[in-house]
């Protein structure tokens, strides 16, 4: 059976938790203006996703060395591992959103890398679209974005 995540904690992942599109949960890493961007995204399209996950942990993050108790450990990876901002879910279409007021070109890397990063940490996932959501992109974002497969949202 494919993978298929439902609201709450997912089945097979049990750090990530997914909640309703249009529910009142926001990523809570996001600074205050990302945050507004994020809810303009959702007025701008309300049928995009059935569900989100927020603050998608992936990577090995980097535990040093040493004796540390399961609970240690798994707090030392969410601080330190790789962290998507809003995974989004409809109809088998998995899609990673990256917001940033000001996209640079370190927000083609986060796409890129988080992306292999969340195939090598969650393999039974489909492949998800990078986008990147933003006020205002950078000279040459738009061109570089789509060569290398990164769709680009102004909101």
């Amino acid at each position: 059976m494919p993978w298929s995540p439902a609201i709450g904690y997912d089945s097979i992942y049990p750090w990530i938790f997914w909640s309703d599109y249009h529910g009142s949960e926001r990523p809570r890493h996001l600074i205050p203006v990302e945050a507004e961007m994020w809810y303009r995204f959702r007025d701008l399209f309300p049928l995009r996703y059935d569900l989100v996950a927020y603050d998608v942990n992936v990577g090995e993050g980097d535990i040093p060395a040493g004796m540390w108790t399961p609970e240690m450990r798994r707090m030392i990876w969410i601080l330190t591992s790789g962290r998507i901002d809003i995974l989004g879910y409809k109809d088998g279409r998995l899609e990673l959103l990256e917001i940033k007021r000001f996209a640079h070109f370190s927000a083609v890397g986060q796409c890129l890398c988080y992306n292999k990063l969340l195939h090598d940490t969650c393999g039974e996932m489909p492949y998800a679209w990078p986008f990147v959501v933003t006020e205002r992109l950078k000279v040459d974002m738009g061109s570089c974005c789509e060569s290398m497969g990164i769709g680009t949202i102004i909101v």
